[in-house]
């Protein structure tokens, strides 16, 4: 028992160190804009259509898109769900919502500007603000479809995350990728999914 105890405990250390070893490694290496752009374009595909239901979801919040392609333009509705904190939203047709967090109006507008069978171009706003803390997101994206037509990305091509937390203010800006993926041709509802 005692030996595999120590078996097991050599294991983990060796992945650990491994994993260290490795991510050094990458951190060291420049990073490469370009590179990473086509490699996102090699796998964008006209496989697929728009029209469904799509989700993303991660360990702290879990987001579905509607895409509606009836009209000249593809529509998008959002419904947004966070698993750390009460916060919670559904747009309309025209991907915006003005909804409460903390008895504060928050506001959120996912706004198509173009679109095609096999693109769809917008910007992003999403502003939340108290009077001690306060985030604000800012974007213009594209979505594609990548892989088998089954997944979507939306790749912010302009990003940028204010964060103020009292006197301290912190900001991300660059590019910014999430992938979604579709679990129906129609429109279902939330609760079919989560």
């Amino acid at each position: 028992m005692l030996h595999d105890r120590i078996g097991l405990a050599g294991l983990i250390a060796a992945v650990v160190v491994g994993a260290s070893g490795t991510g050094a490694l990458a951190q060291d290496e420049p990073a490469d804009e370009e590179a990473r752009q086509v490699e996102r374009l090699q796998s964008v595909t006209d496989e697929g259509d728009w029209h469904g239901t799509w989700t993303y979801v991660n360990r702290n919040e879990q987001m579905m898109l509607w895409v509606d392609t009836q009209g000249e333009m593809p529509r998008v509705k959002v419904q947004y769900f966070s698993l750390t904190s009460p916060e919670a939203f559904q747009t309309d047709w025209d991907g915006s919502a003005t909804y409460e967090l903390g008895k504060e109006p928050a506001t959120f507008h996912m706004n198509i500007t173009a679109g095609d069978a096999n693109r769809v171009h917008g910007t992003w706003l999403w502003d939340v603000q108290f009077s001690s803390a306060g985030r604000t997101e800012r974007g213009v994206f594209t979505l594609y479809r990548v892989g088998d037509g089954r997944q979507l990305a939306i790749d912010f091509s302009e990003y940028e995350k204010v964060q103020r937390r009292g006197e301290k203010v912190s900001r991300y800006s660059g590019p910014a990728s999430w992938y979604f993926k579709k679990v129906s041709k129609r429109h279902v509802l939330w609760q079919e999914v989560f």
